[in-house]
């Protein structure tokens, strides 16, 4: 029974995953109110009409007031300063989570904003699409998929609870590790591999300029191994740099493995 087990949520960010995010919490009748948070007017909109949120803002305070769980979902180069500006209007004892894909830099910089108010516990639902916006948003984007929460020897019991809860709820299979740990494994089973089919795309174009058929030529396996390079390219941007060194480190890794199919072939 998922039925009224949160009184208010608050969603932060209402693009694909937030979005998605509180449809499954509605379908599931999990939260008695779940309020939106974004910049924009019309994806408040959107969100409401897609039944995403049951009422949008655009004043940070009024979002976030009395909400008992408060996830980020805004782009990952704006957490720190969407955390200070909410911690004045948050209740004491807030459980504050998020869904950035990189974990360690997050982690670190949000507990402490949220040391002496609220509680922080890192979290990053391993599913989604080369799809953006609340557009996109689907319900069942979480089924059975993993979802990494990243708890640290400062994180409440309480707080590791309620994210572990917010995952069961919308169909995901919670799976515990260091943030560091899953910088180090996200890194090489995300990060990298959508480097590589960016990478793909741009040898076709340079390849393309000496065989101008080479697009027709490039059929399923092509377009199935590249398809992730399609996603929003300044989300991606901001995605690398944050765990650039992870990143750095698994780019050698693969290079290493492509440098030795090299010789044996």
């Amino acid at each position: 029974r998922t039925e009224g087990l949160f009184k208010k949520v608050c969603i932060i960010g209402v693009g694909l995953i937030g979005g998605s995010l509180g449809m499954a919490l509605k379908y599931r009748r999990a939260a008695d109110h779940i309020a939106g948070y974004d910049l924009n007017d019309g994806v408040l909109k959107k969100a409401e009409e897609l039944e995403a949120v049951d009422r949008g803002y655009s004043n940070l305070a009024e979002a976030v007031k009395g909400a008992e769980l408060i996830i980020l979902s805004t782009p990952l180069d704006i957490f720190q300063d969407t955390a200070r500006n909410m911690l004045p209007f948050i209740r004491e004892d807030a459980v504050v989570t998020d869904t950035g894909s990189t974990k360690a830099c997050v982690v670190e910089r949000l507990e402490k904003i949220f040391s002496n108010k609220g509680c922080f516990v890192g979290g990053h639902p391993m599913s989604g699409s080369e799809k953006g916006g609340i557009e996109a948003a689907d319900r069942y984007l979480f089924e059975n998929a993993v979802y990494a929460i990243t708890p640290t020897e400062n994180s409440s019991r309480r707080a590791v609870e309620k994210v572990t809860l917010l995952a069961e709820i919308i169909g995901s299979r919670p799976v515990f590790l260091s943030p560091e740990e899953h910088d180090a494994v996200v890194a090489a089973v995300s990060h990298v591999p959508h480097i590589a089919a960016s990478g793909l795309v741009l040898t076709l174009g340079e390849l393309e300029k000496k065989h101008p058929c080479a697009p027709v030529l490039a059929a399923g396996g092509f377009r199935d191994t590249t398809r992730i390079a399609a996603a929003n390219p300044e989300l991606w941007e901001q995605i690398c740099f944050s765990n650039r060194i992870k990143v750095i480190e698994g780019l050698e890794n693969y290079l290493n493995t492509l440098n030795r199919i090299q010789k044996h072939l």
